[in-house]
């Protein structure tokens, strides 16, 4: 139970009533109840009038607040709430009915209590109603005459143009009989803020300079800022051409106030779009490096952009398999204009004649080799391959010592992609090797177990085998009365310095240091062929 005293002011005439108010018989209570069911008198205290106080009682769940109180959030429902329950008291009166009127009226949201019920319901209670007109029905047992201070608050007028506050905006302000408005202009905030009250129920026209757009204004009690939106849409066209024929399907990038969007035309080659219109404010239309740029204006403002064929001059590059230039090549040019022969200078390029932007071009070689382009204003270079056989390089190999002489009649195993097989160097030491592509690789390797790689390349045709020979040796070979080579044999050579032996090799060969022979003294070569290694010989026949 809330029990709330407050000192009768003179200049306050909105006191709460209730239908169960201290005089029954009070003819405001008669006129509440007789007009109005309990689910709307609820809302109403009970009221107790003093001699020099109002007090007002109501029960509720929870300790109630006041409007002027409330968070924002239970502001919003409260002020809900009032306003349905005022249209709810409004709709028991008849519509001219002027205590209807004033039958809902509380001098500031200070008169408003709300609390919220078991549920979290917010529930009102009006504690500041009453009637405005002084000489309306009696108040109980207070009954003097009090003068009637009408609400009269401060505004501020303010637009907004597509969300946003206008500032330097000039406006007009006038009344019904009124002969000269006033012109005003809105601040940095975008508010006029005027410095002296307003009648509550006073009642304007604001006309907005320069769109000339009026709008009604009547000042409420609890209204301060009325804000009126003066947002304008221009409608613009855009007509995109190419040879005075419409572009359909084109995108277009359209600017305005700092912002680019891109937009289709459409099957005609136009685009039609509303922006907010501005004063002053430009707006720009691009395709293709073509644009159009034009001051907004309320009727409208139509672009048009016709769009011309772009040309260059194309360039080609003749290239080979390695990605290497390729000069000098010959290649006949077919396209729009004609046939034209070119000749690519020392770096495989070649400046084709101007063409259109888009236009599909030939190329052919002197080898059949046909193929198309298309000019790109964007990349202007086209590439034309061209296959050219790898050279040919027959490769020397020369066989030296470990002193940089050449080794005659040196025997090795030459091995590449034509196959393995041996070779010999000659009197001079070289060994003429089979010719070879470049990067194609080989090996040679000799009895001594040495093996060396070798890769052909365009700036080397020679290449070298080193041999480690740690004495000159003299060779002997062992034949059959047929000239064939007695191979695997034991030969001896009895010499004054002793006796030598070596195994002849597959071709009859046996190698004695020349150090055993002594000059101008006879040496004994001797070898044994025995009936086994005549068996062996004939079964390898």
């Amino acid at each position: 139970m809330l029990n709330k005293r407050k000192k009768i002011k003179y200049n306050e005439a909105h006191w709460t009533l209730s239908s169960q108010g201290i005089n029954p018989n009070d003819q405001a209570n008669k006129v509440l109840q007789s007009k109005t069911g309990n689910d709307i008198s609820r809302h109403f205290a009970k009221l107790n009038v003093g001699s020099d106080f109002f007090e007002w009682t109501f029960t509720c769940d929870s300790e109630p607040m006041t409007l002027s109180q409330a968070p924002e959030d239970d502001a919003m429902i409260v002020r809900d709430e009032y306003n349905k329950l005022g249209e709810q008291v409004m709709k028991c009166f008849s519509s001219n009915s002027h205590i209807g009127e004033r039958f809902l009226h509380v001098p500031n949201e200070d008169f408003i209590y709300y609390y919220k019920d078991a549920a979290g319901r917010i529930q009102i209670v009006l504690t500041g109603w009453g009637f405005t007109n002084r000489r309306g029905p009696s108040l109980g047992p207070t009954f003097k005459k009090i003068p009637i201070q009408e609400s009269a608050p401060i505004i501020n007028i303010g637009f907004t143009r597509d969300g946003e506050m206008v500032t330097d905006r000039k406006f007009l302000l006038s009344t019904a009989i009124q002969s000269k408005p006033n012109e005003l202009t809105t601040s940095a905030d975008g508010f006029y803020h005027f410095d002296k009250p307003f009648k509550a129920g006073s009642e304007f026209t604001v006309t907005d300079e320069i769109s000339g757009k009026e709008f009604p204004l009547r000042v409420e009690a609890d209204q301060t800022d009325y804000v009126f939106d003066i947002t304008q849409y221009a409608p613009i066209i855009i007509k995109v051409t190419h040879n005075d024929e419409p572009v359909v399907g084109k995108e277009v990038a359209l600017t305005y106030r700092g912002n680019t969007q891109m937009l289709m035309t459409d099957g005609n080659g136009n685009i039609t779009i509303s922006l907010v219109f501005i004063d002053n404010e430009e707006v720009t239309a691009e395709v293709e490096g073509c644009r159009e740029t034009r001051v907004i204006a309320p009727e409208g403002v139509e672009i048009a952009i016709s769009l011309k064929t772009a040309v260059t001059s194309p360039m080609v590059k003749t290239v080979d398999q390695n990605g290497n230039n390729v000069g000098g090549y010959h290649l006949v040019l077919d396209a729009v204009k004609g046939q034209v022969n070119i000749v690519t200078d020392e770096n495989g390029c070649a400046i084709l004649p101007e063409m259109e932007v888009g236009e599909v071009f030939y190329l052919t070689d002197d080898n059949g080799q046909k193929l198309s382009f298309q000019v790109n204003e964007e990349n202007s270079e086209h590439i034309f391959p061209v296959y050219l056989a790898p050279p040919v390089i027959t490769p020397l190999l020369k066989v030296v010592d470990q002193n940089g002489n050449p080794v005659p009649g040196y025997d090795m195993m030459f091995a590449a992609a034509q196959g393995q097989y041996n070779v010999r160097s000659d009197e001079m030491g070289i060994v003429a090797l089979p010719g070879m592509n470049i990067d194609e690789t080989f090996s040679v390797s000799d009895a001594m177990g040495n093996t060396m790689t070798y890769q052909i390349t365009p700036d080397t045709n020679e290449f070298y085998f080193y041999v480690n020979i740690q004495e000159q040796m003299v060779r002997i070979r062992v034949l059959d009365t047929d000239n064939t080579p007695l191979d695997n044999l034991p030969v001896y050579v009895d010499t004054p310095l002793g006796t030598f032996s070596s195994m002849s090799d597959d071709y009859g060969y046996a190698l004695f240091p020349a150090s055993a022979f002594v000059d101008k003294q006879k040496a004994k070569v001797r070898f044994t062929v025995t009936k086994e290694y005549r068996m062996r010989k004939k079964q390898q026949r």
